[in-house]
């Protein structure tokens, strides 16, 4: 293809390669602005092309802000079918998914919220999505809160008009979220995008969809007669949400909600209830209106002084700032607000400049009630967010010992997160105090065993995290009453493997992070405190004992991950003995080859992640190649060349291979792959490069 589609965009870059076409960046020089355009293969059949077409005109017809608009559409010069989509940059929530998991609850309202909206519209407009998943979810990343974007009406249908873009009994959509009338291939409403709906939420709240198989026919056997899992198997959720995503997954499309607006509607309230929970005594509720009446009077106060307030606060700044220079560079607004008598609440600075600078950053991704510190944030700053509503508020690398913490205390916050910082003992009794904190998540080497007894009682917990090299075994041994976490990580030099099996017992426990230790002895016994664990995670290891990974054949674990660590021979054959491993990630290890062969021995592994493991190549590949049952494979940031990837034609189940950051693999090997896998298995194998 020339640099013109159509004799008029101009490609700017390949944005995406699928399996009937690309999608590429361009620039239209007759409006100056960019687009995004999807691009058929020229040897499309009619039938996708006509989708296209389909997609164009149903798309086009829609104009809603949480649906990515559609601008035009024709012919190449080739005579391939392109549209012409506004250009949008994000990240789709699969890949949020899988980078950072679940969501917390309030920023997945959120984005259920605009979901549904967006349904509820192109329903109204007798238009059914029928491929609706994370993937076709764009997170924006330009929004100063969190914001979504429907994708990808490529299979969109619409109702008044049946059965002239597929044969009869087809199946179009993805199989983690396909409705069961779907997989029979019956006609489908609405009500098909709820179920998919459904299958979504429940994904983002968890991290995991509800119906996933060994294979796509087990998969689409799930949906068919399996019942679903229930959301509070997961974690405190709201009831009303747990019964709304049950009735979305219900099998019979009759007994799911009546649409998509019913959804909505019912989002809203329990978003409602969620922000604004009812109070719990009378003085409370005094406490949060008079909170209220006085955000609402600063608000007021800030409009009528803006214009004359500026010019006062910059004279202070010049004044001011010559005395604090040398110890912060900056100055709180607050205290300029102090001085100059005005009442006003900011989460900002002036610097030596007497510019406005930010000092807590909203998370674009998790919405307005989020904050983000920025590194030179000290403890004194968090006094700006007192009286603030938080749900979450993050730390990496900012200077506080934690003093600060005894101003948000009361903010509601729900997710705590501490990177790289020098929280110490004593101000550990303010993170106690966050009557509402769930979610759990520190770095730091002041941090002893004495401070771990500040938050002994761990029953509120879902997600717990600690690293310390301060932190020993009897610290851990204090913490009591975790039966309610979901997720819990333990990282420090002073720990051994030990301190887990001090905790005591947790039924609900799914995931357990261990990191920075020697790891022996009787892993098998972890699972007998944890009865529900599904997956544990190594990192940064002292050594791991190959006997170790032996004993954990006693309970059908899911999946491991092992970061950063040493797997030698002897470890890599003892993990080949687990037989119930479906997925195994070895990120950045230092691999024996030879003890790839032994992969072969696991019957049911279907995803096998290989990061950055750069000594990857020629024999090692040829073992891999020998895992039939394998779904998915990332090679990413390997040395594999254009050999190697030949063998892995041998694969017939693989899905999907990531091969980003290859350097010895040139595109024409690539797209050559691609051909040969489709030509042998007769379907496509997504390629990521």
């Amino acid at each position: 293809m020339s640099n013109l589609i159509a004799e008029r965009y101009e490609i700017v870059a390949t944005i995406g390669v699928g399996g009937v076409g690309t999608v590429y960046k361009v620039f239209d020089p007759l409006l100056k602005k960019n687009f995004a355009i999807k691009v058929l293969q020229h040897n499309a059949d009619e039938a996708k092309a006509a989708r296209l077409q389909r997609e164009a005109m149903a798309a086009g017809k829609l104009n809603h802000p949480h649906i990515c608009r559609i601008d035009n559409f024709g012919q190449t010069q080739d005579g391939s079918p392109y549209m012409v989509m506004e250009y949008l940059e994000g990240q789709d929530l699969s890949e949020y998914l899988k980078n950072d998991g679940a969501f917390s609850l309030e920023n997945a309202l959120a984005i259920a919220i605009q979901v549904s909206g967006a349904l509820a519209y192109a329903h109204q407009h007798k238009i059914v999505h029928r491929d609706l998943k994370p993937a076709n979810v764009l997170l924006l990343e330009h929004s100063s809160e969190i914001f979504v974007k429907l994708l990808d009406f490529g299979v969109a249908k619409v109702e008044a008009q049946r059965g002239d873009i597929t044969q009869a009994g087809a199946i179009i959509g993805s199989p983690l979220y396909m409705s069961p009338e779907q997989i029979k291939g019956e006609d489908i409403d609405g009500t098909t995008d709820i179920y998919s709906f459904g299958c979504m939420l429940f994904e983002i709240l968890t991290g995991e969809p509800p119906f996933v198989g060994n294979s796509v026919v087990e998969t689409f056997s799930m949906h068919k007669s399996k019942d679903a899992p229930s959301l509070s198997n997961y974690g405190n959720f709201p009831v009303d949400l747990t019964n709304l995503i049950m009735q979305c997954l219900s099998k019979e499309p009759a007994n799911r909600p009546s649409s998509a607006n019913e959804v909505l509607k019912r989002l809203e309230k329990i978003q409602e209830d969620v922000l604004n929970p009812a109070p719990e005594a009378s003085s409370q509720s005094d406490t949060t209106s008079a909170a209220d009446q006085n955000k609402n009077r600063r608000k007021r106060l800030v409009l009528v002084i803006t214009c004359t307030a500026v010019i006062l606060l910059v004279v202070l700044a010049v004044s001011l700032i010559g005395k604090d220079i040398t110890s912060r560079q900056a100055v709180p607004v607050s205290v300029l607000a102090e001085k100059s008598g005005l009442d006003q609440a900011a989460d900002e600075f002036f610097d030596e400049s007497g510019d406005r600078k930010k000092m807590f950053i909203p998370d674009s991704k998790r919405g307005e009630y989020s904050k983000r510190a920025v590194p030179s944030v000290v403890d004194k700053d968090l006094k700006l967010l007192e009286g603030q509503k938080l749900l979450k508020l993050s730390f990496d690398g900012s200077q506080i010992n934690g003093s600060g913490l005894k101003y948000v205390v009361n903010s509601g916050i729900r997710q705590l997160r501490m990177q790289q910082v020098d929280v110490t003992d004593e101000n550990m009794k303010y993170v106690a105090q966050m009557k509402d904190l769930n979610n759990l998540s520190i770095n730091s080497n002041m941090l002893s065993d004495k401070g771990l007894e500040y938050i002994s009682d761990a029953r509120k917990f879902h997600t717990l995290e600690i690293q310390s090299d301060l932190v020993t075994n009897k610290g851990i041994a204090s913490i009591k009453h975790l039966n309610n976490c979901i997720h819990l990580s333990f990282r420090g030099s002073a720990m051994t493997i030990d301190c887990v099996k001090a905790i005591g017992p947790s039924r609900n426990l799914q995931t357990l992070e261990l990191g920075k230790f020697n790891v022996s002895g009787d892993l098998g016994s972890l699972l007998v405190v944890f009865p529900r664990l599904q997956r544990i995670d190594f990192a940064d290891l002292k050594s791991l004992d190959a006997d170790s990974l032996r004993s954990l054949a006693k309970k059908k674990l899911k999946a491991i991950n092992i970061i950063r660590s040493t797997l030698g021979k002897e470890q890599l054959e003892a993990l080949s003995e687990l037989k119930d491993i479906q997925t195994l990630s070895l990120y950045k290890c230092d691999l024996d080859i030879d003890g790839l062969k032994y992969f072969e021995c696991m019957p049911e592994l279907i995803i096998l992640h290989l990061t950055e493991n750069q000594n990857i190549s020629g024999k090692g590949v040829a073992y891999l190649s020998k895992i039939e049952k394998l779904h998915v494979l990332n090679l990413s940031k390997s040395n594999i060349n254009a050999d190697d990837l030949a063998q892995i034609l041998t694969m017939p189940n693989l899905n999907l291979i990531d091969v980003s950051d290859c350097l010895n693999l040139p595109k024409e090997a690539i797209e050559k792959f691609k051909l040969d896998h489709k030509a042998r298995y007769g379907r496509e194998c997504r390629v990521n490069y």
